[in-house]
């Protein structure tokens, strides 16, 4: 039950992560398994003439060189984290701490009652 009404506390971000307010390419070409995280699709080539392959090296395929040796990265174009996620964050682990706590303490009292 805990884990269930922490799962719904998250329910807004995950119909923001869905919308197209957060990727305006749309969300279709995603599964459903992820249509509420944070992958996004949107993104483009820009620019990125200090960057160099090592600043890349766990994502070598966002990183390019054109004919010119200009370096090209691929950057997303989704909306940024909002103070509002980090705050729903903080919400959900102090709901499941006080939960926690509270079931440990209502366990102990069942156990005096029992014993």
């Amino acid at each position: 039950v805990i884990c269930l009404v922490a799962g719904l506390l998250y329910l807004p971000s995950i119909m923001y992560y869905d919308s197209t307010s957060y990727d305006e390419t749309g969300r279709s070409s995603i599964g459903w398994q992820l249509r509420g995280s944070l992958m996004c699709h949107d993104t483009k080539w820009v620019p990125c003439p200090t960057c160099t392959l090592d600043d890349w090296a766990d994502s070598p395929r966002r990183y390019a060189i054109a004919e010119n040796n200009l370096v090209f990265v691929l950057a997303n174009e989704c909306a940024d984290i909002r103070l509002r996620e980090g705050l729903q964050h903080l919400v959900v682990i102090l709901f499941l701490a006080i939960a926690i706590f509270a079931l440990g303490f209502h366990q102990k009292k069942l156990e005096l009652q029992y014993d």
